[in-house]
């Protein structure tokens, strides 16, 4: 079985690249956003306000957290040949894009809520926060503030970005995508977009969490790849929720896959 645009003939007309810029639009943005926030931040490590450490830190999660997301779904967004970025809906499975759009979405969310509240993410972004002028730096934003901002902020994103995406009609352009079966050589790209993140989310991401596990007891980062390193009896748990995400994500993007060909 393979997926049918029903909007084949628009792809191809004198506006067809409009979609790929404005994903690149997208990130560029938020990749600029990062620098700026990180020339900043470093300004405030050389008056002590921060450490060189935490700036290093916020801004590796500040890049994997922003410009990945937006990489992923405008991929997703433009292997299923949509128009309108909010085509993939949230919390919407009628199709393996939706679906794949969905489980990027919740899994972002999923790590960002880990992160603040079972992880270091809450005094890190209280102390970044300050340093940046969201608040007097006669005091420092409380872990508590931040947990209760962010999970507020996901909250009103979760339910404010379905009801938006609900108000566009999913059967008609440009967010039509029809399902039909045939003998064709199917859509490998589109299965490649999954089965991409499938592989990387598992690889990368269980390489980084073992990593950092070691790190936190003190080993060297390279040390789960000795013969016979299971790190498993020592993770705590943030670090076994991680894994069960990275599992779920991972299983999830190569079911997708499966889907659009099966065997």
């Amino acid at each position: 079985m393979q997926l049918k645009r029903s909007t084949d003939e628009s792809r191809d007309g004198p506006h067809a690249d409009i979609p790929v810029l404005l994903v690149l639009l997208r990130a560029a943005v938020l990749g600029a956003n990062v620098v700026i926030w990180h020339l900043q931040l470093t300004k405030q490590a050389a008056a002590h306000v921060v450490t060189h450490h935490e700036t290093r830190r916020f801004t590796r999660a500040a890049a994997f957290g922003l410009v990945t997301p937006c990489v992923v779904l405008g991929s997703i967004q433009l292997a299923a040949g949509w128009t309108d970025p909010f085509c993939g809906g949230v919390l919407s499975f009628r199709d393996p894009p939706s679906a794949a759009t969905s489980m990027v979405v919740l899994g972002m969310w999923m790590t960002i809520l880990g992160w603040v509240w079972l992880g270091q993410g809450a005094p890190l972004l209280g102390r970044i926060g300050s340093a940046l002028g969201y608040r007097s730096r006669r005091r420092e934003i409380s872990p508590a503030e931040v947990r209760v901002a962010v999970t507020a902020l996901i909250v009103v994103s979760g339910v404010g970005s379905t009801i938006l995406s609900r108000q566009i009609p999913q059967s008609e352009p440009p967010c039509a995508f029809t399902q039909a079966t045939g003998s064709g050589a199917g859509l490998p790209g589109l299965q490649l977009v999954f089965l991409g993140p499938s592989a990387a989310t598992w690889l990368i991401g269980g390489n980084v969490l073992v990593a950092r596990h070691y790190r936190r007891m003190g080993k060297s980062p390279w040390a789960g790849f000795q013969p016979f390193a299971f790190p498993f009896k020592d993770f705590n748990a943030a670090e076994w929720l991680t894994l069960l995400a990275l599992l779920a994500l991972a299983l999830g993007f190569g079911a997708i896959a499966v889907s659009l060909n099966p065997l």
